[in-house]
């Protein structure tokens, strides 16, 4: 369930804003002036419920014996995928219900060649393949994410790469500016094609609970 209201402070979601200024003490600072005037964009929020219907637990993946040489596969984002010992596959299963399992990418026929575990029913269609890190604090973020369609080949699954979203994680100045600028221009367009005027967010609201987090880690 969605919502197109478009919320400007943490009402109904304070445990969620609570748990963030806790493990990732420098978002603090994103609506402290001068950062509020570039972060505002980051504060308003379309609440989007989600009602799962089923859990899958699965063990953790065995470590491999050794990584799989594809980091000079000509094949889109191999070269970012080689950085990482695993990759999640994102899927349909046979109703359209999304699926996801991780998987050790291999270069083949034009494609990747993913193992998923037997209770993954991943069928041919859109799929793609997400690699993601970050440290214990919500920092260093680095991912990339190489979408294509999922087809059967040979028993098992290829993935064939259409594309590689832009990663995040360079640590270069212009990818920063290039995020900031991509995400105010969308957080702009989503009012203005509404007819709406762009909404202030409650800043008291999130010190406050910024307050909270501070005093919490003894900040």
């Amino acid at each position: 369930m969605s919502s197109d209201e478009i919320m400007t402070g943490p009402q109904d979601t304070e445990d969620y804003w609570r748990m963030l200024f806790e493990r990732q003490p420098h978002s603090r600072a994103y609506f402290l002036p001068p950062l509020r005037r570039v972060m505002d964009w980051y504060y308003l929020r379309l609440l989007i419920t989600v009602t799962p219907d089923q859990v899958v637990v699965r063990p953790p993946m065995p470590a491999a014996a050794q990584s799989p040489a594809k980091g000079d596969s000509p094949l889109p984002g191999a070269g970012l995928l080689a950085r990482y010992p695993r990759a999640v596959l994102a899927a349909r299963d046979a109703t359209g219900a999304p699926v996801l399992a991780r998987t050790r990418p291999v270069p083949a026929d034009g494609g990747f060649a993913v193992d998923v575990p037997t209770d993954c029913a991943a069928v041919p269609g859109p799929a793609s393949l997400l690699v993601h890190r970050h440290d214990e604090r919500l920092n260093n973020m680095h991912n990339t994410l190489v979408r294509g369609e999922l087809r059967a080949a040979d028993g098992g699954l290829l993935l064939v790469p259409a594309g590689v979203v832009e990663p995040m994680g360079s640590g270069r100045a212009s990818e920063a500016v290039s995020v900031l600028r991509t995400t105010r221009r969308a957080a702009a367009r989503y009012p203005r094609r509404r007819g709406l005027e762009r909404p202030q967010a409650r800043w008291q609201d999130f010190r406050a609970l910024a307050r909270q987090a501070r005093r919490g880690d003894g900040g």
